[in-house]
This record gives structure tokens, sequence and C-alpha cells, in this order.
């Protein structure tokens, strides 16, 4: 008897659309096999920033509900251990894997697993469907979604669809479930990927963890000026990387900093004394 196709599908809730400065506000995964969801896992995530009201009309998660929830650091490494080595499953996947990669850098975790994006799935198997949102495809292959934008009901729905676009054909099933394995992104620290060359980007990484202070000389205009910064995560996207923290020269508001625009930094114990 064939061992069952076993995967866990992933879906974030987020205060935004930028993975290079958003923060993830609800995090699940579920398991399945052959199809079925066999285990389910969700979790609250408690926001560095305040809830955009558009955010909030999409998933009705406010500052109230994240008050008290885990902080990412405290969920992330359950996450990790529940995937294990597993394939994960996302609807538009590069959203989920832009947020879930900083993290891991962030809290130095490791992972590397196969992503099968659903959405790359649907472009070939239902080419002639023209609008492949979650919503859409769930109506097209009949798939109920009773909780729309919320993570763990999405992650269902993702996870049923693949099974419904893999086919009926046992032995094809395995096939396209194999070539999707093999063929789509990964998710791994940001740090292993593109920017791993880097040894400037590697070293201000390395040596400026979650919760430092730091005073940088920054370029954003003809003079280098000072800002003291409080790390939150370090972020990318396809042309720069990005320190982003609490600013204290802008009243602990969150801003994103390129790293190719440090001139210099150094870190410092007590961020205050260092503000006019």
């Amino acid at each position: 008897m064939a061992k069952p196709l076993v995967y866990v599908a992933v879906d974030l809730e987020t205060t935004g659309v930028q993975a290079y400065r958003d923060d993830i506000v609800e995090i699940a995964a579920v398991h399945f096999e052959d199809g079925v969801p066999a285990k389910r896992w969700s979790s609250l995530v408690r926001s560095r920033v305040p809830m955009p009201e558009e955010a909030f009309e999409i998933h009705g998660l406010g500052d109230a509900d994240l008050g008290t929830a885990a902080r990412i650091e405290d969920v992330l490494p359950d996450f990790v251990e529940l995937v294990g080595a597993l394939p994960i499953v996302a609807h538009n996947a590069g959203f989920d894997v832009g947020f879930l990669s900083r993290e891991l850098a962030a809290q130095g975790l490791e992972a590397s697993v196969p992503v099968i994006d659903t959405l790359k799935v649907a472009r070939e198997r239902l080419p002639r469907q023209r609008v492949k949102t979650l919503d859409a495809l769930c109506r097209r292959l009949g798939v109920r979604r009773p909780r729309k934008h919320r993570a763990e009901a999405d992650a269902v729905a993702a996870g049923l669809l693949l099974w419904k676009m893999l086919g009926n054909d046992g032995v094809e099933r395995r096939k396209r479930f194999a070539r999707y394995l093999r063929t789509g992104m990964r998710l791994e620290p940001m740090f292993q990927g593109t920017w791993s060359h880097d040894p400037d980007v590697l070293r201000l990484h390395r040596q400026c963890p979650p919760g430092c202070h730091v005073e940088i000389d920054y370029a954003s205009g003809y003079q280098p000026h000072k800002r003291v910064v409080t790390v939150e995560f370090f972020s990318r996207t396809q042309r720069a990387v990005y320190l982003v923290g609490a600013c204290h020269d802008s009243r602990l508001e969150r801003r994103t900093f390129r790293v190719d625009r440090i001139v210099s930094w150094r870190r410092i114990r007590n961020p205050f004394e260092h503000l006019p």
C-alpha cells in the first residue's frame, strides 16, 4: 500500500502586504494526509506596530485582540517543530515565505523545506480560470471556506485546493506532487539565499540581533545623519536588505533603513543617552 502524501498547509494574517516592514499577527499550520486535514495548529501573534484600518477590515484582528497574544519569538519555534521536514503548501506562497524567512533569520532558527504554491499550480492546471484568488478557486473547485481571511481557515482551503488540483489518478497525482516539490521555492532563513555572499550585510545581521540598540550614520540624503534604533528584524526586497526597528529619534515609530546606506554603526547600551 502506498504511503500517504503528507504536507503542511500554511497561512498568515499580517498588518499589511509588505514583508520588509509589516508584522505577522496570526499563523496557522494544518497537516494533511492524502488531502484530509489530520492536525491543526494556529496562534495569534502580538504585533509590534498598531493595526492599520485597511488590514483590520480584511481579517478583523485589532490591537485589543492581539494585546495578550504570544510574541513571534515564542510562536515561531512551535511552528518550525510542527512543520519539521514536511513540504509546505500555501496560496501565493511568496507572500508567506517572505515573512517567515525573515523571522527565521531574526530568531536564529533553521529550516529548509520545499514549498508548493497553489497559485502557480492553478496557473498550470486551470489556465482558463481568469481570477485565481483563493476565493475564486474555492468556488470553482467546490471547496467550502466558512471563515475567510483567518489563518487556519485559509490554510485548510489551500490544502484542499492542492489535493483537488493534483487530479484523481493516483499515479499522476504523485508525479505532479513530486514535480512541484522539485520546481518550487524553499522556506529558509533569508540569509541562506540571495544575500549570503555579502559580508557587510552578514556582519551587521550577526552582530545586531533583535532587541539590541544601535547608533547608525545613515546616508539618505547628501549628508549622513545619526539615528538611534532598537533592532526588530532584518528584511529584504529583491534589490535591498533593510534593518527594521523602533527609531528613538521618531518617538519609537518603526523605520526601515537600507543596509547599503548605513555608512557606519555601533552598538550602544542606553539609547536615551544619545538623543539630543
